[in-house]
């Protein structure tokens, strides 16, 4: 089986997209439209946000991607009696369960991997994250540890055109909405720390879609991808920097600096993106284009506690973009 795993990918999404490179689907066109997408699916299990796009392209070429009953052992065991030889499973199971996974038997935190079902006792297993080919879980390990269970089949196909032209478009009106939502969740208020935590998953989420827009640029689109001169490290060393500030502010007490610093860098990456778009837009031929809205902002209500924020200029904290 061919492990699929790149940047923008995490086990949950290397699972799937491995299964579906199995079953024949030409997957790179389902990370198309995913620059635009602005509300994420949190999953309760991972606590992470994920895309919803990415599963509706996935269906859309002819890979339906769906959920099995597998909350208790009795519903995980039934889910598979419900499977036919050679069935393809994405499943996720706590790390700590999970014989080849570093953190075994050390840590706890969800893990996904794929399972090849053949109604025997004892299953194959592939790990795309790690590279593992070949593991062997029993289906009684299975059905006592497994947490979530993911059906991925071939589907009759939809129309899963995307315009490069509609999609930039897109994105500019999306981009503007996304820095409101991240600031709105720094205000100062009872519960910024939560809220800057979920802005932190929310970032990590926006990376990813990126990552994996780039990619189907470079491999659906070519002609395109010239003409958007934003995809490089520098742009997503600054998304980190702005994922990073955001994990930090959900740790520590309210800091006027740390929040400058956020949104220096947000400030920065969101008119590097929009000012890409404009640039792709016109390149594509597109002249007569409709202004786009570049800022938006949410005030800091100002207190002796609350101080205003210093300029950009005037900040030297840093947020290391390397990690």
């Amino acid at each position: 089986m061919n492990l699929i795993n790149f940047k923008g990918m995490q086990c949950y999404y290397n699972s799937i997209v491995t299964i579906a490179a199995a079953l024949g689907i030409d997957y790179t066109r389902a990370f198309g439209g995913l620059w635009s997408e602005i509300d994420y699916r949190y999953d309760p299990y991972r606590k992470w946000f994920v895309s919803k796009y990415l599963l509706k392209n996935l269906a859309e070429i002819g890979c339906s991607v769906s959920d099995l009953p597998s909350m208790t052992p009795e519903k995980t065991r039934a889910s598979l009696d419900s499977l036919s030889d050679g069935d393809l499973l994405a499943v996720g199971m706590d790390a700590y369960y999970v014989p080849w996974n570093p953190y075994f038997g050390l840590f706890f935190g969800p893990h996904y991997f794929v399972v090849e079902y053949d109604g025997d006792d004892v299953l194959v297993c592939h790990d795309p994250t790690y590279g593992y080919e070949g593991e062997r879980l029993t289906r009684g390990h299975i059905i006592r540890h497994a947490c979530h269970m993911i059906s991925v089949r071939t589907c009759a196909r939809g129309d899963a055109r995307h315009d490069d032209m509609t999609e930039m478009r897109a994105a500019a009106e999306v981009i503007p909405k996304q820095k409101l939502r991240l600031l709105s969740w720094l205000e100062p208020a009872e519960g910024r720390r939560a809220r800057a935590n979920t802005a932190y998953k929310y970032v990590e989420c926006m990376i990813n879609n990126r990552y994996l827009y780039h990619r189907y640029l470079e491999y659906c689109s070519p002609e395109t991808l010239p003409k958007l001169s934003i995809f490089d490290d520098g742009f997503f060393e600054n998304w980190i920097a702005v994922k990073n500030g955001m994990l930090k502010a959900s740790i520590m007490k309210g800091s006027v600096r740390l929040l400058g610093e956020i949104h220096k860098y947000l400030d920065t990456v969101i008119e590097r993106e929009l000012t890409a778009i404009e640039e792709g837009v016109s390149a594509l031929g597109e002249i007569h284009c409709a202004p786009l809205l570049r800022s938006i902002a949410i005030p800091i209500p100002t207190s002796p506690r609350n101080p205003p924020l210093p300029s950009p200029g005037a900040i030297d904290i840093a947020i290391d973009p390397r990690h």
